[in-house]
């Protein structure tokens, strides 16, 4: 049903039809040089929707190394930094090797991108979160030399907003 405004408009034009999401919670390490920590179906409710997709990891990685986090869509780029130069759909850490390695030992830090798909048809698409790691282990949901109730209990999770065009 249709809300109406005081200029005459409606929000019949993009609205949201569906919410879809996903949550990752478990504390896990991988020395792939790619983590899919999502790999899911989305079946769109009507061609030609719009997604609007969010998406967040919390890791921390072998200091001396590079991290980012990828979006692809029916295993194509969408975003992240591939060989074709596309955008960085997250910042990039390096952390290096100092010292006791305190900083990328005792923190995790928060990854995250953004990105809106259109479906031209109804037909359900792949959409894949990953990592991208350059050497060394990454670890999900928690530093690496901790793991303790008073730093929290971080999550990795998706967000996409299907919304009928505007």
């Amino acid at each position: 049903m249709a809300i109406y405004y005081g200029d005459g408009s409606n929000s019949n034009n993009a609205r949201i039809v569906k919410f879809h999401k996903g949550t990752f919670t478990t504390k896990t390490s991988s020395t792939s040089t790619n983590y899919d920590i999502f790999n899911v179906d989305i079946t769109p409710q009507a061609a030609g929707n719009w997604f609007h997709i969010t998406g967040r990891v919390a890791a921390s990685h072998s200091a001396g190394q590079s991290f980012y986090i990828q979006f692809l869509i029916d295993n194509q780029y969408i975003g992240g930094r591939t060989a074709d130069s596309a955008a960085s759909i997250s910042r990039s850490l390096f952390m290096e090797s100092y010292g006791n390695n305190h900083r990328s030992t005792a923190s995790y830090n928060t990854y995250e991108g953004a990105y809106t798909h259109i479906q031209s048809s109804a037909s359900a698409f792949n959409f894949k979160m990953r990592t991208r790691l350059q050497g060394g282990t990454q670890f999900f949901n928690y530093a690496s030399s901790y793991d303790d109730t008073d730093r929290g209990k971080p999550i990795c999770y998706y967000h996409i907003l299907e919304m009928e065009p505007s």
